[in-house]
């Protein structure tokens, strides 16, 4: 189990300005100060010979906390916050950042003669939504997970070259 809270001064990150033209550009810039806080808590456990679990979920909320001058995502009749080509982003949540995510497996070893093992494995990551923007409700992105499945054979020992 792990707990954290980290702050960021001065924080450069690259973001959309719409107001160069012809259809903006991605420009570096100051984003002030950026604070991300959570937990994590992971863990393994092998319940019965051949078998293990491993997983793990997390927390985070990650914020800028002083964003003054960002530029904006829309046009003022989309954002009524934005005054000439800029708005207060302090407060939102920072692009492409999950608050949740989930993560597990669950793995079967068998030995299936002197230099085979077989392996068979199941998968499964969870994530809850985000935004690729600075709060433009178009780029909001839904919650997803995803499920995965492995079967394997492999030689244990390798003969010697000749």
């Amino acid at each position: 189990l792990a707990a954290f809270d980290t702050r960021f001064k001065d924080f450069q990150g690259q973001f959309n300005d719409p107001t160069i033209p012809p259809l903006g550009a991605f420009v570096v810039g100051n984003a002030g100060e950026l604070r991300t806080s959570g937990a994590e808590l992971e863990f393994a456990a092998y319940p019965a010979s051949g078998i293990s679990l491993t997983g793990g979920v997390s927390y985070t909320d990650a914020r800028f906390s002083d964003f003054k001058r960002a530029a904006c995502w829309g046009t003022p009749e989309r954002q009524s916050s934005c005054t000439g080509g800029v708005f207060d982003a302090s407060g939102t949540q920072l692009p492409n950042a999950p608050k949740w995510t989930v993560s597990m497996q669950a793995l079967y070893e068998r030995h299936l003669g002197a230099r085979l093992s077989g392996f068979t494995a199941l998968d499964w990551y969870w994530r809850s939504s985000v935004n690729d923007s600075l709060g433009d409700p178009s780029m909001a992105r839904g919650d997803y997970g995803l499920l995965g499945a492995s079967i394997l054979a492999a030689a244990k020992y390798w003969p010697p070259f000749v």
